[in-house]
Parts: structure tokens; sequence; C-alpha cells
């Protein structure tokens, strides 16, 4: 299996297996939160019950007696474990949207190095511009200093935004229709941009300033996003992955975290 094969076999794991692991860990999270919820309301109702209102916390209230004739003694318990909830949901659907960012930005990089590979006189009009020095230009063949130019280029958009990879890759590929999943499915930069965006506030924004409202859909998208750009570049490039090139994909990424 060439390098190409390789890394298209790679893409294809980290759209699926990867995905599946994501969403493994978000189920998770939403099946154990009813069991999460009782058992947060029972630690609440302990701490009001038995130190706040009669062990070593119990001077923090000041009229006891109208804590528990308000009822206090019971809402706070109730009040405490909802507030929790909350943070936990809004908890787990950043780190669903982080994770699904992290995959599909390591998928379309991974896109952009096999079309580096691919298709390298494609990157010529970008790199036009690359200064060379004078003295070289006689020794060496244009071939080594596209090549060059291009893995600079490669190693600078790995350090560049998910939608700066994404556009290497549809200016190299240059697709020639809307659709490449059987579902209709179509590529929307612009929603691809807002997501990127709110990734990066919730990442960045320390006071927690973010909210979702579709994270479902969104990952959905996301994951749809990368199959619609794999599809094109193994319709550009004539690439398939067999069951064969999967699993020695997955074997070959095992091997490199041991």
């Amino acid at each position: 299996m060439n390098a190409t094969d390789r890394l298209f076999a790679e893409v294809w794991n980290r759209l699926t297996a990867d995905w599946s692991r994501l969403t493994t860990f978000r189920k998770m999270g939403v099946l154990g939160e009813d069991a999460a919820r009782d058992a947060m309301h029972q630690s609440n109702t302990y701490f009001i019950q038995n130190q706040l209102l009669h062990g070593e916390h119990h001077n923090f209230i000041k009229n006891r007696d109208q804590f528990i004739r308000d009822g206090m003694h019971q809402k706070m318990p109730q009040l405490m474990t909802e507030s929790a909830v909350a943070e936990f949901r809004r908890t787990l659907n950043a780190s669903t949207l982080v994770f699904s960012h992290s995959i599909l930005d390591a998928a379309i990089f991974d896109c952009v190095r096999i079309c580096a590979l691919a298709a390298p006189a494609e990157w010529s009009e970008q790199l036009a511009n690359r200064k060379v020095a004078l003295g070289d230009v006689a020794k060496r063949p244009y071939s080594e200093f596209l090549s060059e130019a291009i893995e600079i280029e490669v190693s600078r958009l790995e350090r560049e935004s998910l939608l700066a990879k994404v556009d290497r890759v549809f200016q190299v590929c240059r697709p020639q229709k809307q659709e490449y999943l059987t579902t209709g499915f179509r590529f929307d930069r612009g929603r691809l941009r807002e997501l990127d965006e709110l990734r990066h506030r919730v990442v960045h924004a320390a006071d927690g300033s973010w909210e979702f409202e579709s994270i479902e859909d969104d990952m959905q998208f996301m994951q749809s996003s990368g199959l619609h750009i794999f599809s094109m570049v193994g319709e550009c490039f004539g690439l398939v992955v067999s069951g064969e090139e999967a699993m020695a994909a997955l074997a070959a990424r095992r091997a490199s975290v041991k």
C-alpha cells in the first residue's frame, strides 16, 4: 500500500471508527444522566441536612429556623442538582463539539496531504510567489523546488484553521458537482465556519459564554462534511478503500502509539 492509499484509508478510519468512539462517548454520557442525577441529589441532600444545617457549616446560615420554614432545606438540593446536570450537559456538548472538530480537522489535513502527493502540479498557482535562491535555479530541477515548496506549505497548513485546509482541498480537486453522498448531502462552508467559530469560543472563553442549539445535528453535519470531502478526493484521484487497507491503517495506527 503506497502513501496515498494509506492516507486515504486513514481518512476513512477517522470518519468511521473514530466517529463511532465519539458517538459511544456521547451516548454513555446521555444515558448515565438519570443515574448521576439521583446520586447527585442524594449527595446534595446529605450536604444540606447533615453539614449545612447540623454539621460543620451550620454557621453559614443566619436563621436556620427561617431557612427550614421557607423549605430551603428541600429546595436547595434540587436547585443544586439541576444546576449540576445543566452544567454537565453543557460540558458534554462542548466536549462533543471539540472532539468532532478534532476528528474532522485531522481527516481534512490527511486529505491535504493526499492532494500534495497525488497532484503536485495543482499547487503551482498557489506557490508561484515563493522566493528561490537565484544560485540554485541552474543547479536543481523545477520539480525539486516544487516538492520542497509543497512540503513547507503542507506544514504551514497543518497549523492553519480547518477552513483553510478545506479550501486548499477544494482548490486542488476542483469539484464538478455538489453531491458526493447518496444521502443527498451538500457541503455548506458557511455552516462549517460557524461551527469552527463556536469551537474556538468553547476552547478560549473562560466564562463558558457559549450555547448549543443542535449538537446532534451539528455532529452529523461535521461527519457528513468529512465523508463528502473524502468522497470528492477519492473521485478526483481514483482512490478506493478496501477492507484490507482499512485494517492495515488501523494496525499501523495502533503500532504507532505503543
